[in-house]
């Protein structure tokens, strides 16, 4: 499975790696491989591989490794992270903000299915959620923002009166 993993990922282009080729591939341990970490029992729980040089598309298998908990591929502009990657990694349980520091956009993870309060916690501004396409009920139902705020971030009185229920003088 793993060099597999490589293998999609065109891992002879790699700047690091470690573990990953050759007899230490075949002979060691996942653990013993760069940018992964294991738990007590071998299971991987970590996936750090951040400005490797990873091109191509992360193999389905990826996303049903159960502890996985943290990855971070950001910086591989060569890397093709795909909608049933992300949902699988969603489902093992990776959040919103990990999945954004690994270099996710924010139209990707709202298409994975995170919520407006989601994305908002992991750190994206009114103005990107707004650009993403959340209405104004969403952005004030779900993430709590002011009448103030939606009004500075552009929506028109209308949007704020109609969509929003806001009583404006």
């Amino acid at each position: 499975t793993w060099l597999c993993f490589s293998c999609f990922l065109c891992g002879c282009g790699w700047k690091d790696t470690g573990g990953w080729k050759g007899e230490a591939a075949a002979e060691g341990t996942v653990g013993d491989r760069f940018g992964v970490t294991v738990d007590g029992e071998g299971f991987v729980t970590k996936v750090e591989l951040p400005s490797n040089g990873l091109k191509g598309t992360i193999p389905p298998s990826f996303g049903r490794l159960e502890r996985l908990r943290s990855v971070d591929f950001s910086g591989n502009e060569g890397l093709l992270k795909d909608g049933p990657l992300l949902t699988q990694l969603k489902q093992a349980g990776l959040s919103c903000m990990q999945l954004k520091q690994s270099g996710f956009s924010l139209a990707q993870l709202k298409e994975a299915g995170f919520s407006c309060k989601q994305l908002k916690e992991a750190g994206f501004s009114l103005a990107q959620l707004k650009g993403a396409g959340f209405s104004c009920k969403q952005l004030k139902d779900e993430c709590g923002f002011s009448l103030a705020q939606l009004k500075e971030a552009g929506f028109s009185c209308k949007q704020l009166k109609e969509e929003c229920g806001f009583s404006l003088a």
